[in-house]
């Protein structure tokens, strides 16, 4: 039996609905799933009640996004109260103050360089879910403005360094425990280019802020690049998790891809829902 506790539905930028998630880890044999898409508990309602009827164990999560020092960092948080005002109104400013915003400044100053985008139109825009990806980046497709994800951060890269700005992680952190969340940095080597990935006086500096754990399965390393994050956690007494960063078919990535067991992780007091299915498989 498998772990996967990074998928991503149609709620944010995937491309599966909840049914079709759960359905597709009990045909790879995933034993313990999360849904953990970005800035959005739209699909958690739905999952617990999907699971009460089958034998698969599932966490609550999410996956929010922070910016510090001019870069945007995953935090993927599990076992919170969904109903805390802290977390929806974090969720809501990073999805309506934030993102709207920048999609807004982004077509007021590209619109003389793409004629064809209008901002009233990608106000009333509408689109299938079930493509993948953001809203925005889906009206941009559509106007032929781009052809893909890679092309929307060649031609945004910068403008989004400048106009995309959301909480920083201390913030992010401190809101999830008050949630009575454990907060992970997500996917570590996905912000530095360097062999070394992460520096240890950051992950020191991200302990220090609270964080529960670190993201250690990902496929996002390089073979046998994950060990020095888990023996950090191991030695700093951190939470340790893993998962695919599936998104169906948007992405390349695979669900299960990681082929993580339940031994190769650490969630200590972490709820798990249907956890009696975990234990008897």
């Amino acid at each position: 039996m498998y772990v996967d506790l990074h998928i991503h539905s149609c709620a944010s930028d995937g491309t599966l609905t909840a049914a079709e998630i759960v359905s597709a880890c009990i045909d790879k044999n995933i034993s313990l799933f999360s849904v953990t898409d970005h800035n959005s508990i739209a699909s958690d309602a739905e999952l617990h009640n999907l699971i009460k009827s089958k034998d698969i164990s599932y966490i609550p999560g999410i996956e929010i996004t922070s910016t510090f020092k001019g870069k945007d960092f995953h935090i993927t948080v599990y076992d919170f109260d969904e109903t805390n005002t802290e977390l929806i109104e974090l969720l809501r400013k990073n999805t309506q103050d934030v993102e709207e915003n920048f999609c807004n400044k982004f077509i007021k100053s590209f619109s003389s360089q793409i004629p064809q985008l209008s901002l009233k139109e990608f106000n009333a825009y509408s689109y299938d879910i079930r493509r993948g990806g953001s809203k925005f980046l889906n009206y941009l497709m559509d106007k032929n403005a781009v052809k893909n994800l890679d092309e929307y951060f060649l031609l945004a890269g910068d403008f989004i360094s400048r106009f995309r700005t959301f909480s920083p992680p201390y913030e992010v952190i401190d809101i999830a425990k008050k949630a009575g969340g454990y907060a992970f940095l997500a996917h570590p080597p996905a912000y530095y280019s360097c062999l070394d990935h992460f520096p240890e006086k950051e992950l020191d500096e991200w302990r220090e802020w609270g964080i529960a754990g670190i993201e250690c399965y990902s496929p996002y390393f390089g073979e046998r690049e994950n060990e020095k994050y888990i023996q950090y956690c191991i030695k700093n007494g951190l939470l340790i998790s893993g998962g695919s960063d599936y998104h169906g078919t948007f992405t390349e990535r695979k669900l299960g891809s990681q082929r993580i067991t339940p031994d190769m992780i650490n969630l200590r007091d972490i709820r798990i829902i249907n956890e009696h299915a975990l234990m008897f498989q």
